[in-house]
C-alpha cells in the first residue's frame, strides 16, 4: 500500500518529464506520419507506467550487507573523547558510481518522509479512481458484446454498391460488417470477434460512397489492432489513478489513432477533399454520444474531427501508413535516457509499514481516566561516566490523550504477545526496553524515539526507517545490523557498538558519539549526515569513508593520515591543521574551504576542483 502511494507520487513528475520530452522530440519532426506518432506515444504510455514502478520499487529493497571487514582493515583504538553533533534538519546525499578510478558524483536526491495518513488517503484516492476506471471499462465491453449480438448484417444490394469495401484486404481476421439501432456513430468492434456496426440512421444520411469511406476507416482500425491497444491504453490510464500526463498521452493516441485510420482511406481512394467532406457531413449531421465505448470509432469528440479535417486538407502532409524508424527510434531513445537520469534523482519516498495489532482482551487494558498525570524525568549525564548518578530530576504533569496511551499500550501488548523481536511500523515511542536481548529482530519503520535502550542487545538485527530521535542507546550493540535511513537525531550513542554495522543514509545530527565508535561508524556508513560535527582533533587515521556530508563540520587537527575518502563534502569545512598526508580524496568537495594549514603530503587528489586562493601550498 505505501509503495503504491509512493508509486502513484512519483508517477505525476516522471511521467510529466516524460510527455515534455516525447514531445520535444514529435516537434523536431513536423512532417513524421501519424502511424509513427502513434506508436511514439504508445511506447511513451508504456514507460509512463514502468519508469515511476522501477524508481519507486528501488527504495523499499534492503540493501545487502557488505563482507565482513578483514584484520588488516581494523584500526587501532583511538581517543575516545565524546563528540557533539549539533542538530540539522537538512539532510543531504552523495552518492558515486564507478571503479574507484573513476568516481562520477550523483546529483543530490531528495528524502521525503510520507506520513501514513498521506499515504493512506493518496492510496484510497488511486484505488478509487482505479476502481472506477476499471468498472467502467468491463461496462463498457459488457455493452459491446451486447451490440454484436444484436447487430444484424448490412444488407446484400447495399453491400454490392461498395466496390472498394469488397476488394479490401480484411486482413487475417474475418470481419463483418453490420447496422444497428443502438448506436449513434460508426464505431469497429474488435478482441476476439472482428465487427464494423453502422448506424442504421447513417444509412439514410449518407450516400453509399461515403458509408463506404466509413466502413474502411473502421476495417483501419482493425487492421492495425487498435481494439487491443485502445484496451491496453485505458488499462494503464486506469493504473495510474487518472495521472493528468497519462490522460495527455491518451488523448494524443485518440487523435493518432485517427488520423493514421484517415491515411489508410486515402491510400485506397486516393481522394481527399471527397473524405473530408464526408466527415464534415457527418460532425454536422450525428447525434453526438453522451457516453463514449471502450472501443476506436470514427470520431469522439468535434474538437477531435475538427482537427483531423485539418490534417487532411493540410498541403505537404505525409500520409504514409507504414512506421518511419529514424523519429521513432529517437524518441525510444529520449524515453530511455530520461528514465536513467529519473532513476538517480528519483526522491527517496519511504513511510512506516502498516501493521494489524492482535486482538487483545478488555481485561488486558485498564480503562483510563479522561486526564493523566505521568512524570517526566530529565536525566543528565557526564560525559565518559558510566555510572553517573542523576544529576537533575524534575517532574511536571503533562496532559495525555486517551487514544494516544491506548495505541501504544495496544502496540506494546501485539509485540508481547509475539516474540518480541517483529514489529514494522510500530509505534514504540518512550519505551523501557533497558538491557533486553533482541539479537535479529526485524523493527523496519519502528518509532523508538525517546525509548530507553540503554544495553539493548540489537546485533544482527533490520532496523531500516527505525526513528531513535532522542532515544537513550548508552552501550547497545548494533554489530552486523542493517540500519538504513535511521535517525539519531539528539540520541545517547556513547558506548554504543556499530562494529560491521551495514550504515547507509543514516542522521546523526545531535547525537553523543565517542571517538572509537565515529571510526567504526564511518568505516561502514555511506552517505551519512555529519554536517556541523565537532569533530576537532580526533584520530580518524586510515578510514574509508563513501558520500558522507561534513559539511560545516569543525575537523580541525583531525588525522586523515593515509584514509580513503570518496564523494565525501566538505564545504565550509574547517581543516586547519588537519593531516591527509597519503590519504586519496576522490571527487570531494572543498567548496570554500582553506586549504593552506592542511597537510596534503604524498596525498592523491582525484577529480576535485579546488581554488586556487584556497589551495595548499
Amino acid at each position: 500500500m505505501i509503495a503504491i502511494a509512493a508509486t502513484v507520487l512519483n508517477a505525476l513528475w516522471q511521467d510529466a518529464l516524460l510527455v515534455v520530452a516525447v514531445w520535444l522530440v514529435l516537434h523536431a519532426w513536423p512532417r513524421i506520419n501519424a502511424a509513427t506518432r502513434y506508436a511514439v506515444w504508445i511506447v511513451t504510455l508504456i514507460a509512463a507506467l514502468v519508469v515511476p514502478i522501477v524508481t519507486t520499487m528501488a527504495f523499499f529493497t534492503s540493501p545487502t550487507p557488505p563482507a565482513a571487514a578483514t584484520a588488516a582493515e581494523r584500526i587501532s583504538p583511538t581517543s575516545s573523547r565524546s563528540v557533539v553533533i549539533p542538530q540539522r534538519r537538512r539532510h543531504r546525499e552523495i552518492r558515486t558510481i564507478g571503479s574507484p578510478g573513476t568516481m562520477v558524483s550523483l546529483p543530490t536526491r531528495l528524502h521525503v518522509t510520507l506520513p501514513l495518513r498521506v499515504a493512506l488517503v493518496v492510496f484510497a484516492a488511486w484505488a478509487l479512481l482505479t476502481g472506477y476506471a476499471v468498472i467502467g471499462l468491463l461496462i463498457g465491453l459488457a455493452r459491446l458484446e451486447r451490440l454484436k449480438r444484436d447487430a444484424l448484417p448490412l444488407p446484400v444490394e447495399y453491400r454490392d454498391s461498395m466496390p472498394q469495401w469488397s476488394a479490401a484486404n480484411k486482413g487475417r481476421r474475418p470481419v463483418r460488417l453490420c447496422i444497428s439501432e443502438a448506436i449513434d456513430v460508426p464505431v469497429a468492434i474488435g478482441l476476439f470477434d472482428a465487427m464494423i456496426l453502422i448506424p442504421q440512421s447513417l444509412l439514410e444520411r449518407l450516400a453509399p460512397g461515403e458509408v463506404e469511406q466509413i466502413s474502411l476507416h473502421e476495417l483501419a482500425h482493425l487492421r492495425r489492432a487498435d481494439d487491443w491497444s485502445n484496451c491496453l491504453q485505458r488499462l494503464i490510464v486506469a493504473a495510474l489513478g487518472w495521472n493528468p500526463a497519462a490522460i495527455f498521452i491518451g488523448q494524443q493516441l485518440e487523435l493518432e489513432r485517427e488520423v493514421a485510420c484517415d491515411d489508410w482511406v486515402l491510400a485506397s481512394v486516393g481522394a481527399v477533399r471527397p473524405y473530408a467532406m464526408c466527415l464534415t457531413k457527418m460532425a454536422e449531421t450525428a447525434v453526438w454520444p453522451h457516453h463514449p465505448m471502450p472501443a476506436p470509432g470514427v470520431f469522439t469528440t468535434r474538437k477531435q474531427i475538427s482537427l483531423r479535417i485539418e490534417r487532411l486538407l493540410a498541403t505537404g502532409r505525409n500520409i504514409a501508413t507504414t512506421l518511419t524508424i529514424g523519429p521513432a527510434a529517437a524518441a525510444a531513445v529520449a524515453v530511455v535516457a530520461l528514465a536513467i537520469v529519473i532513476s538517480f534523482v528519483a526522491p527517496s519516498i519511504a513511510a512506516p509499514a502498516v501493521t494489524v495489532a492482535p486482538a487483545v482482551p478488555k481485561k488486558t487494558i485498564a480503562t483510563p481516566t479522561p486526564e493523566v498525570k505521568i512524570v517526566r524525568v530529565a536525566v543528565s549525564i557526564a560525559p565518559m561516566a558510566p555510572m553517573a548518578p542523576l544529576a537533575h530530576v524534575t517532574t511536571e504533569p503533562v496532559r495525555v490523550s486517551v487514544a494516544k496511551k491506548l495505541s501504544v499500550a495496544a502496540t506494546q501488548v501485539a509485540v508481547a504477545q509475539s516474540d518480541g523481536k517483529s514489529c514494522a511500523g510500530c509505534d514504540l515511542e518512550g519505551v523501557n526496553w533497558a538491557g533486553r536481548d533482541l539479537r535479529g529482530a526485524n523493527y523496519t519503520g519502528v518509532d523508538f524515539s525517546r525509548a530507553n535502550l540503554a544495553g539493548v542487545n540489537l546485533s544482527e538485527s533490520v532496523l531500516n526507517g527505525a526513528d531513535f530521535t532522542k532515544a537513550n542507546l548508552r552501550g547497545a550493540s548494533f554489530r552486523h545490523a542493517h540500519l538504513t535511513g535511521c535517525d539519531f537525531s539528539q540520541a545517547n550513542l556513547e558506548g554504543a557498538d556499530f562494529t560491521n554495522a551495514w550504515i547507509a543514509e543514516c542522521q546523526f545530527t545531535g547525537a553523543r558519539l565517542e571517538g572509537s565508535q565515529l571510526r567504526d561508524i564511518l568505516n561502514g556508513c555511506k552517505g551519512c549526515d555529519f554536517s556541523h560535527a565537532d569533530l576537532a582533533r580526533l584520530d580518524l587515521a586510515g578510514v574509508r569513508i563513501n558520500g558522507d556530508d561534513f559539511t560545516h563540520a569543525d575537523l580541525r587537527y583531525v588525522n586523515f593520515a593515509g584514509a580513503e575518502l570518496v564523494a565525501c563534502d566538505f564545504s565550509d569545512a574547517r581543516l586547519d591543521g588537519a593531516n591527509f598526508a597519503g590519504a586519496t580524496l576522490n571527487g570531494c568537495d572543498v567548496d570554500g574551504v582553506d586549504l593552506r594549514h592542511v597537510d596534503f603530503s604524498k596525498a592523491k587528489i582525484i577529480d576535485m576542483d579546488i581554488p586556487e586562493r584556497n589551495a595548499p601550498p
